[in-house]
């Protein structure tokens, strides 16, 4: 083995001096082959003489020249060895650039001019998904294959067009679906002379930033959302009173900002406000404070708080919050309180002449000796029999009398309490509950009148008006005392039901002037968008831009239908539906997202109903939210119905006859005992969050619908809301209705009538689109001119569009009479905000040829006008 390594060290040690050898070699050669020709051509001598000449001068030239040719193989020794070194170091090199180019963090790969694949790292293979062997020496545009393959601004092309680096944003996709947000950089790539070879590109994967980036503007885009559909005015303003964030509420009410100060915009001043509240708020306080408007008329009350901002200073935000008609309703309940007042009076008066009345009849009974055994009697029966509970009791508070109704309500027994003081006889409760009644007849006064509340058997609370009466003799001296326990409860829910009813009439005016002009913004919102929508392309980020736009108008829309519930047009437009679907899709759309599971019970029998879907569904997801909202941990939402039959034995405040019984049944907190009256009243909620308006509007959609809505419930122990709608015993089998999303092309000329110039312009634009010439008027007496001018001049209009309620001007209604007799055979259609206007339920009986509702958007404009003028006739919208 020793043998074998010493031979392998020796042809290595010849190896690395081979040049030199081989020098020597040449050396020795050229000194034979002189030294043979001197001796065998120039015979000057034999072979053994020559190779060791005795001529000096022969011997240094032989020396000279093999010394060259020794340092010759020197020289090519030395070049070999540091080239061997450079490749050895090139190698060292392309190693360590190798292992830096596969474990790079971002993708990269070389392309060359021909567009093939020279390298791709394994953080790009993984990245994509591919096989980096598989993919070298293809073209790049069969392996990652994109929109910029091909074009101009392919990334290579550009390189070779002369940039030196280009980064852009792209998208790739994996072998596996999953798209990969990367930053792409690319570079040009040259060999050491300068020559283009291809480009260099890097891909880093920028996943995380866009997500972050997507949360961020989600969270941005919600918090403006949320201020902007706040129905309460907010604004914020900087330590220089400059306004800094300003909601839609805010402008509808006071215009553009246009960069102006607080004090310029709100108060047109030309200096800060001496009232301002900004410098305490800068200094971390929270002020609530009431102001009124001179610009609009109108009082607020308004809230302004700290915020911090992110680089340690502090704004002021302010909440608006329109309180004026809260105001009005002050000054109203004011003026009812004085009317109550004075008809408390009046019936004192009187009651106190009916008391004076009945004395005088004792007197004149006790004259008459003949008639005091019967009249005694029957003031017993009368005094026993009558509903108020009653009791006598003279002057020294001993009691005389005391019929039935009083003892049972009072659970004693009226004939051991004869002669006994009545604080022995009243409960403790009452007597310490209000200042004694009978002392202020003792002293002087002749009847007093006070509230109070008595406890039954059971602890239940019984609402009473306790009068007490004087009694004097002929003489005028007091005698005794009558004190009347008379049992309101009857009384106080019918008052409790006629202010119910009152507070949801005073809302629904306020809320269906609201709807209509709502509706008329949401129709130039939502003709605009869907003309937006008409061009852009689909796929574009901005088409859904403009779906999402669209879907929050619909909401919007469906909004202002709620608010038309208050109106005084809200009458709900009813069809005969099964109550089962509209109450599991209703409760399961509610209910998604939440920790609550619901469990129906529904009978297959049930009999159908004839409601509007609309606002029942409205009622039903109230309901399901607020157990859901009862439940913070989770539960289960018991879902019902049964067919029920009501009549005057069930103490219900229905007609007789076949209902169906509803039930929702949580597990909640419950409801307490001092809130249960309260429930159903608008603005009233326990909630910190809401507008306490859900359950006013559930009332309120119930009672239209000849319906009765009862609430059963306690602390802790959960909430049931039973509904009653009137049923109809009969099935009937609905079919779907399939609408095509096709916007009907017409041609011809159409008069559109509307106050509003915003909807004037867009329903003109959405005309023009259509295929339609259009003009348009103001009122309606514009209209019937432009219509007869129109006829006479032999140019008459295909057909009239007429919105129906234009403020101090003609409406649709009278117009479409006075174009009646211009053009008997006009071909009409009505439009109006008021979506449940009483003339929309009945057009054809007014003229119309048919109805489009606001907000409507350019396929339903143009799907009414072609019945309307090809057909001869409209259809319901």
């Amino acid at each position: 083995m020793d043998r074998i390594k010493n031979n392998k060290t020796i042809i290595s040690i010849i190896k690395q001096k081979s040049f030199i050898l081989l020098g020597m070699g040449l050396g020795a050669i050229f000194w034979i082959l002189e030294s043979a020709l001197h001796a065998f051509i120039f015979h000057e001598g034999n072979l053994i003489n020559q190779i060791v000449p005795s001529n000096p001068h022969e011997l240094w030239m032989r020396l000279v020249i093999t010394f060259l040719f020794i340092m010759f193989g020197l020289y090519a020794q030395y070049i070999i060895n540091k080239r061997k070194r450079a490749e050895k170091r090139a190698e060292h090199i392309s190693q360590e650039l190798d292992q830096i180019f596969n474990t790079a963090a971002d993708g990269m790969r070389l392309i060359d001019k021909n567009h093939t694949i020279l390298r791709i790292n394994d953080t790009l293979a993984n990245l994509i998904g591919i096989n980096k062997d598989e993919a070298v020496g293809k073209k790049c545009y069969e392996i990652f294959h994109g929109p910029l393959c091909h074009t101009n601004i392919c990334p290579l092309a550009r390189i070779l067009n002369g940039e030196e680096l280009i980064e852009f944003d792209a998208e790739k996709e994996r072998n596996d679906g999953l798209i990969i947000p990367c930053t792409v950089t690319a570079t040009s790539f040259r060999d050491p002379t300068g020559e283009l070879i291809g480009i260099v590109e890097d891909f880093k994967d920028i996943s995380e930033r866009k997500r972050a980036e997507d949360a961020l503007r989600l969270e941005r885009d919600n918090l403006i959302n949320i201020l902007s559909s706040m129905e309460d005015g907010v604004y914020i303003v900087d330590r220089e009173y400059n306004i800094q964030y300003i909601n839609s509420h805010l402008k509808r009410q006071f215009g553009p900002v246009k960069g102006k100060k607080c004090y310029e915009y709100f108060h047109e001043r030309r200096e800060v406000c001496p009232w301002c509240k900004t410098p305490h708020v800068l200094a971390g306080k929270t002020v609530r404070w009431e102001w009124y408007s001179i610009k609009n008329k109108k009082t607020y009350d308004l809230i302004d708080t700290p915020l911090r901002n992110p680089d340690g200073t502090i704004s002021k935000l302010e909440i608006f919050r329109d309180i004026t008609e809260i105001k009005k309703k002050e000054e109203e309940l004011e003026k009812y309180k004085h009317q109550l007042e004075n008809l408390v009076k009046q019936r004192t008066a009187q009651l106190t002449a009916i008391n004076e009345q009945l004395q005088q009849e004792i007197v004149e009974r006790k004259k008459a000796e003949e008639g005091i055994k019967l009249a005694y009697a029957e003031l017993t029966q009368i005094f026993d029999i009558i509903d108020s509970g009653m009791c006598v009791i003279d002057k020294d508070f001993n009691v005389l009398r005391i019929n039935e109704t009083l003892a049972v309500l009072l659970d004693i027994n009226k004939d051991k309490v004869i002669g006994k003081k009545c604080r022995e006889v009243f409960p403790e409760y009452i007597c310490h509950s209000i200042n004694c009644p009978l002392t202020s007849i003792i002293n002087g006064e002749e009847r007093t009148e006070v509230y109070l509340e008595l406890q039954d058997r059971n602890g239940a609370k019984i609402p009473c008006l306790l009068t007490t009466t004087a009694f004097h003799d002929p003489g005028g001296e007091l005698i005794g005392i009558l004190v009347n326990f008379k049992d309101i409860t009857e009384l106080k829910k019918r008052e409790e039901e006629r202010q119910k009813i009152q507070k949801l009439e005073s809302l629904g005016i306020l809320a269906g002037g609201i709807a209509h002009d709502f509706n008329n913004l949401l129709t130039s919102i939502m003709g605009n968008l869907s003309m937006a929508e008409i061009f852009a392309k689909s796929g574009d980020d901005v088409f859904e831009i403009l779906k999402g736009a669209k879907k929050a108008s619909k909401q919007a829309k469906k909004l202002t239908h709620q608010l038309l519930t208050f109106s005084k047009g809200g009458e709900p437009i009813k069809k005969l539906t099964p109550i089962s679907e509209l109450l599991i899709n209703t409760t399961s759309f509610a209910l998604s997202g939440t920790k609550a599971k619901c469990a129906f019970s529904l009978p297959d029998d049930l009999w159908w109903v004839e409601i509007d879907e609309g606002q029942i569904d409205q009622v039903i997801n109230n309901l399901i939210i607020n157990a859901d909202q009862a439940m913070p941990e989770g539960g289960v939402v018991e879902v019902g119905a049964e067919n029920v039959i009501v009549n005057k034995q069930d103490n219900l405040p229905l007609e007789d006859g076949k209902y169906i019984k509803i039930s929702i049944t949580d597990q909640g907190i419950g409801v307490p005992e001092e809130y249960l009256q309260k429930i159903f009243d608008p603005y009233f909620t326990t909630k910190q969050k809401g507008s306490g308006l859900g359950l006013a509007i559930t009332y309120s959609i119930i009672k239209k619908h000849e319906g009765y809505i009862t609430l059963k419930s306690g602390e802790k122990v959960g909430t049931t809301f039973s509904i009653y709608l009137p049923a109809i015993e009969k099935q009937i089998f609905a079919m779907e209705e399939v609408v095509e999303e096709i916007i009907d092309s017409g041609k011809g000329k159409i008069l559109f009538m509307d106050d509003q110039q915003n909807v004037r312009d867009t329903v003109g634009e959405m005309l023009n689109y259509i295929g339609y010439e259009v003009e348009f008027a103001n009122d309606g007496q514009e209209a019937i001119e432009l219509f007869k001018n129109a006829k006479e001049s032999k140019n008459p209009f295909d057909a009239v569009i007429l919105d129906l309620t234009v403020p101090a001007g003609m409406g649709g209604t009278e117009a479409i009479q006075r174009l009646i007799e211009i053009e008997p055979d006009v071909k009409a259609i009505v439009s109006s905000g008021y979506s449940n206007d009483p003339v929309l339920c009945e057009y054809q009986q007014y003229g119309f040829s048919g109805i489009v509702t606001k907000p409507y958007e350019i396929k339903e404009l143009s799907e009414i006008l072609h019945k309307v003028i090809i057909s001869g006739h409209g259809v319901k919208k």
